[in-house]
């Protein structure tokens, strides 16, 4: 499957603990390691994510496999939101 989506190196949430957000179309996500997993959340619209309704999240473990898996993952939400009424 063809992944879209740029996301900083593995580093860069494990070693800092940092979260990262971006987005494609209206399709938002936000990918934060701030604790021992990486909790992924997506949501729709111009809207931040504060004031918006997430529309899925999930976590991963905070390794390498973790972080394929959590790209793999929001190319999975893209599809869905490509399938979706909200375009």
């Amino acid at each position: 499957m063809e992944n879209r989506f740029c996301i900083p190196k593995f580093d860069y949430f494990t070693e800092n603990n940092n979260f990262y957000t971006g987005s494609l179309s209206l399709l938002n996500y936000r990918m934060d390691a701030g604790g021992d997993m990486i909790h992924m959340t997506v949501w729709y619209g111009k809207m931040c994510l504060a004031k918006s309704k997430p529309v899925a999240e999930k976590e991963f473990t905070k390794d390498r496999e973790g972080c394929g898996q959590a790209l793999n993952w929001l190319e999975e939400q893209y599809q869905i939101y490509l399938h979706s009424a909200y375009k």
